[in-house]
């Protein structure tokens, strides 16, 4: 019979136990943390966060290790709560979304493809669009590669609660000199259309939601505002995190698209609890709730 013993290099430090080895590793990977932040931290002045990995760490520190602030009232409402999160990173929130917020440009793909063909057909001649938690005004810029977004609509309202994300959509669209678009910062449960392009004309021809649906605590009222802003025949465009069993969705009649999305337990309970940290629900409700009321073309 033969043998082989694997000496596992922990277990070859004579004197030493593997509890005490792994606590030296964990205070040296501290340090080395701590050592790191403060040499950056000395030399801010001549770094560039906004560029690179610099900016990825940015965006670690704002998600995972910065609290979240009160106000100076001990309160922790929706805007300070947002603004508490998004301040640090806001100048490095596009960098740092492209490969975590997916299916932006395919939702505006479609919208697009929706809009050119109700043109054609002389259904609508020139567009209003609104984008509720448009942020930094990303999802507007990026429509242009679809659409010339200065010459095919008629306006554009951008309405977010952060004025940290709000001031990088201000500045992207007079970099684009766009003057059709309003930023406007504002609860999205509130805000109407203004003048001509109220409700008395009808609404919004367009109404776009890029992961801001599961950023609004009370999403019953806020799904049921969007009826305040469309027309009968509107668009709504929503992309968004979520995770689902299939439970949820075996008794469904109201929705098309792909029907094999659900989530395991194990992964429901840990990207629920990872989000919530961040104030970001991902229960099955919101889109549930926003399919029964509206209907779906698409869904995937």
């Amino acid at each position: 019979m033969s043998v082989y013993t694997l000496h596992s290099p922990l277990n070859s430090l004579d004197g030493l136990s593997t509890p005490h080895i792994m606590v030296g590793v964990a205070l040296v990977l501290v340090f080395g943390l701590v050592a790191s932040i403060v040499v950056l931290s000395l030399q801010k002045s001549k770094l560039d966060w906004n560029k690179g990995f610099l900016s990825y760490i940015q965006f670690a520190y704002s998600c995972f290790i910065k609290p979240h602030e009160r106000d100076s009232e001990g309160e922790a409402g929706q805007q300070h709560a947002l603004e508490s999160f998004y301040r640090a990173q806001a100048s490095v929130y596009d960098a740092t979304r492209k490969k975590l917020l997916c299916g932006r440009e395919d939702m505006l793909a479609l919208l697009a493809a929706q809009l050119k063909y109700r043109q054609s057909q002389h259904q609508v001649s020139k567009p209003v669009w609104v984008d509720i938690g448009g942020g930094t005004g990303y999802n507007i810029e990026a429509m242009k590669a679809f659409l010339p977004v200065d010459e095919f609509f008629s306006h554009v309202y951008l309405v977010d609660l952060s004025p940290s994300l709000l001031e990088v959509a201000r500045q992207r669209f007079e970099r684009l000199g766009w003057k059709n678009v309003s930023v406007i910062c504002r609860d999205a449960r509130e805000f109407r259309l203004p003048g001509a392009n109220g409700a008395a004309n009808g609404g919004a021809d367009i109404v776009t939601m890029s992961y801001s649906l599961s950023m609004i605590p009370d999403y019953y009222s806020g799904v049921d505002s969007l009826n305040n802003l469309m027309k009968s025949d509107a668009i709504l465009g929503v992309v968004d995190f979520y995770v689902q069993n299939i439970v949820d969705v075996s008794c469904r009649n109201y929705t098309g698209g792909v029907f094999n999305r659900h989530v395991n337990w194990l992964g429901r309970a840990f990207w629920r609890a990872w989000f919530d940290f961040d104030r970001v629900n991902l229960d099955a409700a919101r889109r549930d709730y926003l399919e029964y009321k509206f209907g779906t073309i698409i869904s995937a």
